[in-house]
């Protein structure tokens, strides 16, 4: 969700990147509701950064 605000709210001010110990897809529910206000973060994963 952090991601998905960022990216919109922060557009052409800060570089987005999303990082954590395990590459995961974002859950289903996350995505419905970020939908609902108008942001689309289906596309988005965690990338492993660390390891």
């Amino acid at each position: 969700m952090a991601e998905g605000f960022t990216r919109i709210l922060g557009e052409g001010k800060v570089a987005v990147a999303s990082s954590g110990l395990v590459a995961n897809e974002v859950d289903p529910v996350t995505v419905e509701v970020m939908a609902e206000i108008g942001i689309e973060i289906s596309n988005q994963t965690s990338n492993i950064k660390f390891g």
